[in-house]
């Protein structure tokens, strides 16, 4: 037999032994290590899904989408902080919003926590989901990749009250296109000339009225709550002032009769 008589039959046995015997009980090829173990059962009597070293990841995910929401929360319990690829899987695909809150709770990867929060939308689970994983997060760039990227604006308004860069949270304050992530970076703002300015001209009372609760100049509070168009805003202006009012009082020493009224009125009511 000729040398490359032998190199051919070789490489056609090693043809067959790979397309006809490395298959899985489907009959689907199985790139995974042949014997991995499994970890006895679930409480239904199924077989829990191979451990993520014994198995390659996409056959891990596969069995473990498979199983019900107990077996599944199990599961992630039993994943490690080296685990945190699969987290993100899971994370952001499972069905159940408090399966995915608890892979979240233990991703550690900034990168891969900015990833989740960003690519939420604005969904109730969404919303869970993506605060939380912001919520873990410290790296500025990160935050503000998602103030800037993100699809919730539940996100985005999380990241801004992480921030703590007036001028970037002034430029938030007044230029962001969405509602509550401007509201958002109005709470952080401390330059009241600012706020001021953001109480009087933004285009939302919401926004106006989150102003108005972080200024402290009575004669402009009064300006407010004679000429801005929303209700709901200059009560806020009204409320602010008395507010003002009461804590200067309290600080002369001088007695609130208004707000002995309004506790003895609040005893009447509960009675």
């Amino acid at each position: 037999m000729s040398i490359i008589t032998f190199i051919i039959g070789a490489v056609v046995g090693i043809l067959i032994h790979k397309f006809f015997f490395n298959k899985d009980k489907n009959g689907q090829k199985d790139n995974y290590p042949a014997g991995a173990a499994v970890d006895g059962e679930t409480k239904d009597g199924t077989a829990k899904a191979q451990t993520p070293k014994s198995a390659g990841a996409a056959k891990w995910l596969r069995d473990f989408y498979a199983k019900n929401d107990e077996a599944r929360r199990e599961d992630v319990r039993k994943l490690t902080l080296t685990d945190q690829a699969l987290l993100t899987d899971i994370a952001k695909n499972d069905e159940n919003c408090i399966i995915r809150t608890a892979a979240v709770d233990k991703l550690t990867d900034q990168t891969l926590l900015a990833g989740i929060a960003k690519a939420g939308g604005d969904g109730s689970d969404d919303r869970i989901v993506c605060s939380n994983a912001v919520e873990k997060l410290a790296d500025k760039a990160l935050l503000i990749d998602i103030i800037k990227n993100a699809a919730s604006w539940s996100a985005r308004a999380r990241a801004v009250e992480k921030l703590t860069d007036q001028a970037l949270l002034a430029d938030i304050a007044k230029n962001d296109g969405m509602t509550y992530v401007r509201k958002a970076a109005v709470t952080k703002l401390t330059d009241q000339a600012l706020v001021l300015d953001i109480a009087k001209n933004d285009g939302d009372g919401m926004v106006r009225k989150q102003a108005v609760a972080r200024l402290s100049d009575p004669t402009h509070l009064a300006s407010i709550a004679a000429t801005d168009a929303d209700e709901s805003v200059r009560k806020a202006a009204i409320k602010k002032i008395k507010d003002l009012g009461r804590i200067q009082k309290v600080l002369s020493g001088e007695k609130d009769e208004e707000d002995d009224e309004e506790k003895a009125k609040e005893e009447e009511e509960n009675l």
